[in-house]
């Protein structure tokens, strides 16, 4: 089936680590899988992206000391994997080709949005109401 575009899903983080792409440009891959299939996210760590990346990270429960020392981030995938985390997707193009690529990552919030499509997830709001709130109020 694989990922789809413009869908917010509910996965689980497999593995992370150092990435460096063919331009030297460094960044922290995450592995993800969910219902749809296997995808990753990149954290990229640039000087211009220094800040969201220590955000992110924070985000998903790493203590900002473990990004200052080579063990520290070492650690950062044994503390990630089989974490359950919520993600969002967007379709990007790249050298003429179309794929849905994750563009953005946290941890699940407690009663929050579960994953679908923004229109499964309207729907399922409105299913969800009692049908005694159904009037309106004017």
């Amino acid at each position: 089936m694989g990922i789809k575009a413009d869908t917010r899903y509910r996965g689980q983080i497999v593995d992370g680590g150092i990435y460096e792409a063919n331009s030297g440009t460094l960044g922290y891959q995450l592995l993800l899988n969910c219902e749809d299939g296997s995808t990753d996210y990149v954290i990229w760590l640039t000087p211009k992206n220094k800040e969201r990346a220590e955000q992110a990270f924070v985000g998903l429960g790493i203590d900002p000391k473990c990004l200052r020392s080579e063990a520290g981030i070492e650690s950062i995938a044994a503390q990630l994997a089989g974490m359950e985390v919520d993600f969002g997707t967007r379709e990007e193009e790249y050298n003429g080709k179309k794929r849905a690529k994750v563009s953005w990552i946290g941890k699940p919030k407690e009663g929050g949005a579960s994953a679908g499509s923004p229109l499964t997830r309207a729907a399922a709001f409105f299913a969800d109401k009692p049908a005694d709130e159904g009037s309106v109020p004017w």
